[in-house]
């Protein structure tokens, strides 16, 4: 049988990372606290880092005349964000679908959307990314 070196266990135990990172210099970002998207959340999401950096995003229905605003599930550090957005049409035959980000609506909480659709029908489809609130 094999002797069991403890002070090599030891070691080995030492160098691994918290699982927060907090005791690693320098450590790449690791998620600290995320959400899933699920029915129940209406399909909102997101993954927030150690360094402060988070991603969110979901759907958004559209059911009524522009501006839309679409909350974010976490509150961002300011305005200077980034804003991904694109739109679906779940009918058959044609339609124009667009949609523009208002950048006069952009807020820590929250942006704005302005539709242009032929159809009230439809949804977007959001993805911001930047720094937390702290």
């Amino acid at each position: 049988m094999t002797d069991i070196n403890v002070g090599q266990i030891s070691e080995a135990l030492n160098d691994k990372m918290d699982r927060d990172a907090h005791n690693v210099q320098n450590p790449s970002a690791v998620v600290v606290e995320k959400q899933d998207p699920t029915a129940l959340n209406d399909y909102t999401w997101y993954r927030k880092y150690s360094d402060g950096w988070v991603e969110q995003g979901g759907t958004y229905t559209i059911a009524s005349s522009s501006p839309h605003t679409i909350n974010l599930s976490i509150e961002m550090a300011d305005a200077n964000y980034n804003v991904l957005l694109a739109v679906g049409y779940g009918g058959n035959g044609d339609a124009t679908v667009q949609g523009h980000i208002r950048t006069d609506m952009l807020t820590t909480t929250s942006f704005g959307v302005n539709k242009q659709w032929s159809s009230n029908s439809g949804y977007y489809y959001w993805q911001v990314s930047g720094i937390a609130a702290s």
